[in-house]
């Protein structure tokens, strides 16, 4: 679990540290309810030999009780040694109070940036309100950012991995800052006041004294580590901008001397050769068994030396009389099936429904003679070939030459300057009319066309007396009601009891008496170890050459 190995990292840590001659000021029974064995011991120790967190009492720390949010930025407050406070703030409920600066101080830093917008309420910072897991990790998140200026991408985790985060997720406006809290192990999921949630990271539940003691102990660690890295890194680059510059003199005092002859010897150097060695485990304290004495447990007992005598007193009932209806019948419900009302009538019966009947009636004819045309009368014209004048159309003239000079049409014609043709046609002179043709034939004559007859045939039947309902058969029911009497009966307002009277109370006395005798338990101490380095060479110094040096003007030729 991360809990376990933090705890067993912040043990290896003081022992470590111990054995420079700087240990825990804390002594390890200072308070009840955080043992030397108890795995946030160190943690506690840190905030409180800092002065960073104090306990409820002189002789108890608290490790269940919440964190108020005046209490949270009162410790980051006191890790910065109570810096100066400037600024203003529009907190109406903070003045006069011990933790005013410290609230002041992380208002004006804006360690309360990315809470949610309704974590303060009327212009209140309800510094007595107890902080949830999350809102503490928002607030220590923009501490390190504001104040410390750490790398905040340094082990980034998630906290998608823990049992309770799908019923119960981390708000959606802190899973950034909750996500560098836990790579970082500041928040872990192993509460040891709660053995069943081993694994539950619990966003939303209240922050406690002890989980506040791992969370900045793990924040001090961090910050420390970086701070470390930092100026290893800045001397590194010490390092390097002194060799640069050591080179480049070596390379201009070169250059200004290119007429000089050397007069080179050996460069000799001195080398420090580190010391060589590794880590082992050295025993600081044996395991051991303590015997641990428990004394006898006693109780003061009372003795009966008469028992307390008591007299019965019997009480009869308590009654009285009233008058109280006796049921004799029961209400009950009566049903009678009424049957059907009939009579009887004459009533039509139908042997044979009405239907209709069709006749196909033939065409009426007779036979007559009928003149049929055998060919339609017709006229005949006649024709005969007569002389006719070709520019005058005048027919019938006879002989028109005569004697083989002109005749007198032709001279006529002439007299006009007209030319006169003339020549022979056929012209009709008469008509001979001809009579229809035919014979005679026998032909039948249709006096009247074929036609329908529909004859509607009456029903047939007869009359028979039948029976007829008037009224359906049905069911009558008769609530009939609860039947009885009064009687005058005796009730019993209070049962005959029992009074137990004391006539002599008890008489006795005190003991001690031994409850459990005196007894001794075993408790085993496992052996402590720390880490020690051994050397295996010791860090040696020896002259080595490095090139040649000039005698005349120091440059150094590798």
């Amino acid at each position: 679990m991360k809990r376990k190995v933090i705890a067993a990292l912040l043990m290896t840590m003081s022992l470590t540290v111990g054995s420079a001659g700087s240990v825990f000021a804390m002594s390890a029974d200072k308070y009840s309810d955080v043992p030397a064995n108890s795995q946030v011991f160190d943690a506690v120790a840190t905030v409180t030999d800092k002065n960073i967190v104090d306990g409820l009492s002189g002789t108890e720390y608290g490790v269940e009780e919440g964190v108020t949010r005046g209490q949270f930025v009162s410790a980051l407050y006191n890790m910065k040694l109570n810096l100066p406070v400037t600024g203003s703030h529009d907190f109406t409920d903070i003045e006069g109070r011990e933790d005013t600066a410290a609230i002041k101080w992380a208002d004006d830093l804006n360690l309360f940036d990315g809470l949610k917008d309704d974590f303060f309420q009327d212009n209140k910072f309800e510094p007595d309100k107890e902080l949830t897991r999350e809102e503490a990790s928002v607030i220590l998140y923009n501490y390190g950012k504001s104040v410390d200026s750490l790398d905040m991408s340094e082990g980034v985790g998630v906290t998608t991995g823990f049992d309770d985060t799908t019923d119960a997720p981390v708000s959606t406006e802190y899973v950034s800052f909750m996500n560098w809290a836990v790579g970082n192990d500041m928040l872990v999921g192993d509460d040891f006041l709660t053995e069943e949630a081993e694994n539950y990271l619990r966003p939303t539940e209240v922050l406690n004294k002890a989980e506040l003691a791992e969370m900045l102990t793990q924040y001090i660690n961090l910050r420390n580590d970086q701070k470390q890295e930092s100026a290893d890194a800045a001397q590194v680059a010490t390092n390097a901008v002194n060799k640069a510059t050591s080179n480049n003199t070596s390379s201009n005092q070169n250059q200004k001397e290119e007429t000089h002859t050397h007069n080179l010897k050996p460069n000799m150097v001195t080398k420090e050769n580190k010391e060589e060695g590794h880590w082992e485990k050295e025993l600081v304290k044996e395991a051991y068994d303590e015997e641990v004495t428990h004394p006898a447990e006693y109780e003061d007992v009372w003795i009966v030396d008469k028992e307390a005598v008591y007299d019965t007193i019997h009480h009869p009932a308590e009654t009285h009389e009233e008058e109280q209806w006796v049921v004799d019948k029961e209400a009950w419900t009566e049903t009678i099936e009424h049957p059907a009302e009939t009579h009887e009538e004459e009533q039509w019966v139908v042997d044979k429904e009405a239907w209709t009947e069709t006749i196909e009636h033939p065409a009426e004819t007779h036979e007559e003679q009928q003149w049929v045309v055998d060919q339609e009368a017709w006229d005949e014209p006649v024709y005969e070939n007569h002389t006719i004048c070709y520019t005058c159309r005048e027919q019938g003239l006879g002989n028109v030459i005569i004697d083989g000079q002109a005749g007198a049409h032709q001279i006529m014609h002439a007299e006009k300057g007209e030319t006169c043709h003339y020549g022979t046609e056929s012209i009709q002179v008469d008509t001979i009319h001809h009579p229809e043709e035919g014979h005679w034939e026998t032909v039948t004559i249709v006096d009247k066309e074929a036609w329908t007859e529909t004859i509607e045939h009456p029903e047939e039947g007869h009359w028979e007396t039948v029976t007829v309902i008037d009224k359906e058969a049905w069911t009558e029911t008769i609530e009939h009601p609860e039947e009885g009497h009064y009687e005058t009966v005796t009730i019993v307002d209070k049962e005959a009891w029992d009074e137990e009277v004391l006539v002599s109370p008890e008489e006795g006395h005190w003991e001690t008496q031994l409850v459990k005798e005196e007894w001794t338990e075993t408790i085993h101490h496992e052996a402590e170890y720390k880490d020690v380095w051994v050397v295996d060479k010791e860090a040696t110094t020896e002259t080595v050459q490095d090139g040649m040096i000039c005698i005349g003007c120091g440059a150094v030729v590798r």
